[in-house]
């Protein structure tokens, strides 16, 4: 009989084993319930959450033009990207830029800050988005994409942002899609036109601007496109501008170009055309980047007696410390065609970084 009583705690044990282990099993799938529902909200606040990136930039010139910068450092750009991504389907994008570092004391002011973008997108389909608000104009390849991380040089070509504008108030639809084997996007944007950034139009016009660009596959990163933009702005003159850009890569190396014309009908004086072109020639190897680019710019107006050509030759390499920091040196001599104003050179040193992920 003993010997059987010995049997007894071990035979009791097995009897509430499987109650302790059900038990043990439905705490565990509590905690991974909880766990899962923490993750989840942790998630939806990621989702909702503001985004903020940018890129901030420093300079050393040495500029040889008479009656302009002296020679010295410039805090050039601080930018400052903010996103939300409000549903599935409806985006927030703005961009603050901060200028040669502002400062604000008694009755003047240093540099300059100024609301670049802020805009409302809608997603619907890939060949059919919606924007409200203020974003770049969608113009040739530099106007859009012109973050000085990403562009070789600090020095804009001579006629970007001029004869288009660099900003654009108002809606745009936008998109892309197929067309055989490549991809045709397209931006078509309607607004108040250049002079009347923010609060109002200030004249009954509106201005219209499309961008259209072929995607091909055969090369990788390789866009061939048309740009039309046209307004009157505040002082009745008529504008209308047409423009064509080409990106082509292939291995190592890349070839940009841009051409621009504006065509202007003032109420008083002559008309008068405006032209723009560059094209820029970059080799890519390991961590460093090597080109050259030549810009001209005709610009006149409808008083002008004389030939205003301005052309810029130069140089630049990059070396990328990662791919969020880039150092960079270049080298522009400008010239123009006519004996009214002089020659000079200028040479940037730059550090650039990009503040994301």
């Amino acid at each position: 009989m003993k010997r059987y009583l010995g049997f007894c705690p071990l035979l009791l044990g097995l009897a509430f084993a499987p109650v302790s282990h059900a038990a043990d099993s439905s705490a565990l799938e509590k905690e991974i319930d909880v766990l899962k529902e923490n993750t989840t909200e942790l998630s939806t606040r990621l989702d909702d959450a503001m985004s903020v990136s940018g890129y901030t930039d420093a300079e050393y010139t040495s500029d040889s033009k008479k009656g302009g910068n002296a020679d010295g450092f410039r805090i050039h750009h601080l930018s400052l990207f903010f996103e939300k991504r409000i549903s599935d389907q409806w985006r927030f994008f703005s961009e603050i830029e901060y200028a040669d570092g502002p400062k604000f004391e008694g009755k003047t002011a240093e540099g300059k800050i100024f609301a670049e973008a802020a805009n409302l997108s809608y997603a619907w389909r890939p060949d059919l988005s919606f924007r409200l608000g203020r974003f770049f104009t969608p113009a040739g390849i530099w106007n859009v994409d012109h973050y000085p991380p990403f562009v070789p040089t600090q020095e804009r070509p001579l006629h970007i942002r001029d004869i288009f504008p660099q900003i654009f108030d108002g809606a745009m639809v936008y998109g892309t899609r197929p067309i055989g084997g490549s991809f045709l996007k397209y931006d078509l944007c309607w607004g108040n036109g250049e002079g009347n950034a923010g609060r109002k139009d200030g004249n009954s016009e509106k201005a219209t601007g499309l961008n259209v660009g072929l995607l091909l596959p055969f090369l990788k990163h390789t866009e061939i496109g048309l740009t039309y933009y046209g307004d009157t702005d505040n002082s009745r003159t008529e504008k209308l501008a047409g423009g064509a850009h080409a990106k082509i890569k292939a291995g190592g190396f890349a070839l940009q170009s841009e051409y621009a014309r504006g065509d202007y009908k003032p109420t008083s004086g002559s008309d008068y055309t405006n032209t723009g072109y560059y094209g820029q020639f970059m080799y890519n190897f390991r961590d460093w980047t090597i080109g050259m680019r030549h810009s001209v710019y005709d610009k006149n107006t409808a008083t002008d007696a004389i030939d205003n050509k301005q052309v810029a030759n130069g140089a630049f390499v990059n070396y990328h410390i990662s791919h969020a920091l880039v150092v960079k040196l270049e080298h522009h001599l400008f010239s123009y065609n006519n004996d009214t104003k002089d020659e000079y050179e200028s040479t940037i040193f730059s550090v650039v970084a990009y503040l994301g992920n």
